[in-house]
């Protein structure tokens, strides 16, 4: 899926749309399992009100985990400290959906199986 930031209500951050044009994204390792996501001219990731935002301001950052869904060949993206939580297409079906943060379903199933809409890849770019 891809995604695209708009502006928000603040000059601070905006928000993260699926569907938009190809917006490069910049994934650094932090720990052993943590990413910073940062997209554009936008260093930091963030959540207000439940919907994913790029930032300008540190204050607002966000470390994510991107665990590796092998059945999907995805991920699944959620706050290193609340992993019951992750990025969530809020409307798969309209091309200016944001990005929010909700519970992760899990399909009942081995192995687990987890909604489309809950999943996401990366693709390296040659520069």
């Amino acid at each position: 899926m891809g995604c695209v930031i708009r502006r928000g209500d603040s000059s601070t951050f905006q928000s993260v749309h699926l569907n938009g044009r190809v917006t490069t994204w910049a994934v650094e390792q932090e720990g052993d399992n943590a990413y910073r996501l940062s997209v554009g001219g936008y260093r930091y990731t963030g959540v207000v009100d439940n919907n994913v935002t790029a930032s300008t301001h540190p204050e607002q950052n966000v470390e994510w985990i991107a665990t590796y869904r092998e059945r999907e060949d995805a991920y699944t993206i959620s706050p290193i400290n609340d992993d019951i939580k992750g990025w969530t297409v809020s409307h798969p079906n309209d091309a200016n959906s944001r990005i929010a943060l909700r519970i992760i379903i899990v399909r009942p199933s081995f192995p687990p199986q987890y909604l489309t809409s809950q999943l996401f890849r990366f693709e390296e770019l040659d520069e």
